[in-house]
């Protein structure tokens, strides 16, 4: 199983995590985002 690293995991992709997960990006964190519906 591949591992991955991550600085911030965000859980939810409404306009709120995918807010989130745009600035945390944008500041240099290496980001996942997780949601129950695909991207």
């Amino acid at each position: 199983m591949a591992r991955y690293q991550y600085d911030v995991t965000i859980i939810g992709g409404g306009w709120g995590g995918l807010t989130a997960a745009r600035l945390a990006h944008a500041l240099g964190a290496r980001t996942c985002l997780v949601d129950k519906e695909r991207l």
